[in-house]
C-alpha cells in the first residue's frame, strides 16, 4: 500500500521576516538519508519506505504492502533500494507511486540484490547483486558491483570491474557500490574482504559516459604494513560424507549412542562412527576416507598457520570501518571511520576517529587521529565544499543518544550542528532552534561506566546535509522514552513545527510488563524486532495471532512493532 499523508502544523507561527527558522518534525521515523538538494529524506525501516519532501507540501509518503528497503534518494524524491524479505531482495527504483524492477544479467542465478546509490538526476543507479551458485561459506566472490543507467523506460545493467583477490590473496566476500557522483563518472563503495571484517574503499571511475569503468582501492596502507608475502590460503577439505558408508539403522545407533554420552556429561571417549558399521568392506572404505581427509585436514591447518602468522605480522593495528562510508555529492571526497585499539586497560577499548579522502587531489588521505576527534566517526553527507559530519558516538543503535558535529573545510576543530548551520544561514538557525524544537534533553548517561547527569543538552542526532550545506535532517532519539523523531530545515525558509505521527497514542499491547513469557497485542500487528539494552537484536518475526514470545531473560527491552496498516509503534517492556 502507497499511503500519503499531509502533515499536520502544531504550532501556528506567522510569518515575520525577521524570525529565526524553524523545524520540521516526523515522529517515529529515522531518515537516513538526503538527497543532494536537500529537499527530499528516505527513511527504510522494517520493511517500511518512507519518502518525506521537506520542502512544499511537507509529506509523507508510505511503502508498506510489501518489505520495501530505501537505501538512498535523488533529487526529485526517486529511491533506490529492493524490495522482498530479507536475503531474497530485487533491487529496484521507486519514483512517486511507481515501483521499477532493475534488470539483472540472465546468465546468473542470483540470490538477492539492492540499488544503494542514485545519481543527483536519477538516471543512475549503482547496487550489488550477490550470486545464488555459489557457496557463501567457501574462499568465493559471492557478491559482485553493477552500475544501471537510466533513459526512459530504457535501463541498461553494467557489471563494474573488481580485482579478483584481495589484499591477502584471498577472494573478497563482495564489492558494495554505494554513491553516484552528479557527473556520474565516479562511483564509491567498499570491497568486504575475505574475512568480512576488513576490506577498503573502492573509488570506480570512467573519463566520460561511455568509457569503460576502472577502480582504484583506498585505505589498504593504514591496515597493512611492508612484510613478507602471504602465502597462498588453502582450501579446507571436505567432510566425509558418511551416509556413503553407513546405513540408515547404523547412522540410528550411532546417533542414539552420541545422544547417550552427551546426556551423561560428555565423560569419556565419544562414540566412533565406524564402530557402528557391521559390513568389514564398508569399514574399511570409511577408515581410508578417514584417514585421507585427517591427513589432508592437518595440511590445511598447517597452511592456515603459516597464511596467520603472516596475517598477524603484517597488521598495523588500525582498521576500516566501512559501514560507516559517507561521500559528496559531487563525487569529490569519501571517507570512513577509522578504528584502533587501546590496550593500555585492563579491557581493551576500541577508539574511533574521522578519516577521509580528496580525490581530486591525488587521493589525499586526511587521517584526523587528534584529541578533538577522538571516539568520533564519519556520519551522514560530505558537503560538496568539504564540510564533514562526524557524531559521537561513532556507532549507535536508531535508541542510542547520538551528537552530530560539522569540520568546516580549512578548519581543524568540531562545530556544533547548530552553530554551522547558524553561519550558513546567516544567523536563521540557532541552538533554541532545537531547543524550541523538543530537542533539549536531560538523561543519565552510563557510557563510561558510572552514572552522569547530563542536563539540558541538545541532541540532534545523527545528522545529514546536503550538497551544499544549507539544507540539513537528521533523526533524533529521546534518551528516556527511546523515541525518535525526524527533523529537516531547509535553508533560506522559515515554516513552523510540522509532526506526523506514523501511529498515535492508542494501546498497542495488552500489557508493558511480561510476566507469562508471551508478549499479547492488542492492535492489529504484522511483525515485530525486540532489541536490548546495547541495541541488540534479539527477536524479529512475524506476529502470529495476535503473540509472539518474549525474551528469556529478564530484563528491559525495547519493542519495535509493525502494525497491517503500516505504521510503527516503539514500547518499552519488562521481562519478569
Amino acid at each position: 500500500m502507497v499511503k500519503h499523508l499531509l502533515l499536520v502544523s502544531l504550532l501556528a507561527i506567522p510569518f515575520v521576516p525577521s524570525m529565526g527558522q524553524t523545524i520540521k518534525k516526523a515522529d517515529n521515523v529515522a531518515m537516513l538519508n538526503i538527497s543532494s538538494n536537500g529537499k527530499y529524506a528516505c527513511s527504510s525501516i522494517e520493511g517500511t519506505v518512507v519518502i518525506w519532501n521537506t520542502e512544499e507540501d511537507n509529506a509523507l509518503t508510505t511503502f508498506n504492502d510489501d518489505y520495501y528497503y530505501g537505501d538512498a534518494i535523488s533529487d526529485d524524491g526517486t529511491v533506490a533500494g529492493s524490495i522482498g524479505v530479507t536475503g531474497q531482495e530485487k533491487p529496484v527504483i521507486i519514483s512517486g507511486d511507481k515501483i521499477t524492477n532493475l534488470p539483472m544479467p540472465s546468465d546468473i542465478t542470483w540470490s538477492y540484490g539492492s540499488g544503494r546509490g542514485i545519481s543527483p538526476d536519477g538516471t543512475m543507479v549503482c547496487g550489488l547483486l550477490t550470486r545464488g551458485d555459489v557457496n557463501i561459506m567457501g574462499n568465493a566472490t559471492f557478491t559482485l558491483p553493477y552500475v544501471w543507467e537510466i533513459n526512459g523506460d530504457q535501463i541498461t545493467c553494467t557489471a563494474l570491474p573488481y580485482p579478483e583477490k584481495d589484499f591477502t590473496g584471498r577472494y573478497p566476500q563482495g564489492y558494495h557500490p554505494l554513491f553516484v557522483s552528479a557527473d556520474k563518472n565516479r562511483i564509491l563503495g567498499r570491497q568486504i574482504d575475505y574475512s568480512g571484517m576488513a576490506g577498503a574503499i573502492v573509488v570506480w571511475q570512467r573519463t566520460a559516459p561511455g568509457e569503460p569503468w576502472n577502480y582504484t582501492l583506498l585505505g589498504e596502507d593504514l591496515i597493512w604494513k611492508d612484510g613478507p608475502d602471504f602465502p597462498e590460503y588453502p582450501d579446507e577439505p571436505e567432510s566425509i560424507d558418511y551416509t556413503q558408508y553407513m546405513t540408515e539403522d547404523e547412522i540410528a545407533a550411532y546417533n542414539e549412542a552420541f545422544q547417550e554420552w552427551a546426556n551423561n556429561g560428555y565423560v569419556g571417549e565419544s562414540p566412533k562412527r565406524e564402530d557402528f558399521i557391521t559390513d568389514e568392506t564398508r569399514k574399511a572404505q570409511y577408515l581410508e576416507a578417514l584417514t585421507a581427509y585427517n591427513a589432508a585436514l592437518d595440511e590445511y591447518r598447517k597452511a592456515s598457520d603459516a597464511f596467520n602468522e603472516v596475517y598477524y605480522q603484517r597488521m598495523t593495528g588500525y582498521s576500516l570501518d566501512l559501514y560507516s562510508m559517507s561521500s559528496s555529492f559531487n563525487g569529490r571526497y569519501v571517507g570512513c571511520t577509522l578504528q584502533t585499539v587501546d590496550m593500555s586497560d585492563y579491557f581493551p577499548t576500541t577508539i574511533t576517529y574521522p578519516l577521509y579522502y580528496d580525490l581530486n587531489d591525488n587521493n589525499k588521505c586526511y587521517k584526523l587521529e587528534k584529541d578533538q576527534y577522538k571516539n568520533t566517526g564519519m556520519a551522514g553527507h560530505i558537503t560538496d565544499a568539504g564540510d564533514l559530519v562526524i557524531s559521537n558516538p561513532a556507532m549507535a543503535s536508531i535508541y542510542d543518544p547520538r551528537n552530530s558535529y560539522v569540520v568546516p573545510a580549512g578548519k581543524d576543530q568540531p562545530e556544533m550542528f547548530y552553530t554551522y548551520l547558524s553561519d550558513k544561514t546567516g544567523g536563521k538557525v540557532n541552538r533554541q532552534t532545537f531547543v524550541d524544537a523538543g530537542m533539549a534533553y536531560s538523561w543519565t548517561d552510563y557510557s563510561t561506566g558510572e552514572p552522569t547527569e547530563v542536563t539540558d543538552s541538545v541532541l540532534v542526532g545523527s545528522a545529514l546535509l546536503s550538497a551544499d550545506g544549507m539544507n540539513a535532517m537528521g533523526f533524533s532519539t529521546n534518551p528516556s522514552t527511546f523515541m525518535f523523531s525526524s527533523w529537516a530545515i531547509n535553508g533560506g525558509s522559515t515554516t513552523g513545527i510540522h509532526s506526523a505521527a506514523v501511529k498515535g497514542t492508542e494501546k498497542v499491547l495488552r500489557a508493558n510488563v511480561i510476566e507469562d513469557g508471551t508478549i499479547e497485542y492488542v492492535a492489529d500487528a504484522a511483525s515485530a524486532m525486540i532489541y536490548d539494552m546495547s541495541g541488540a537484536v534479539v527477536f524479529s518475526g512475524r506476529v502470529q495471532n495476535g503473540i509472539i514470545a518474549a525474551p528469556t531473560k529478564s530484563g528491559m527491552y525495547l519493542l519495535r512493532t509493525k502494525l497491517n496498516d503500516g505504521s510503527l509503534t516503539t514500547d518499552k517492556i519488562i521481562v519478569k
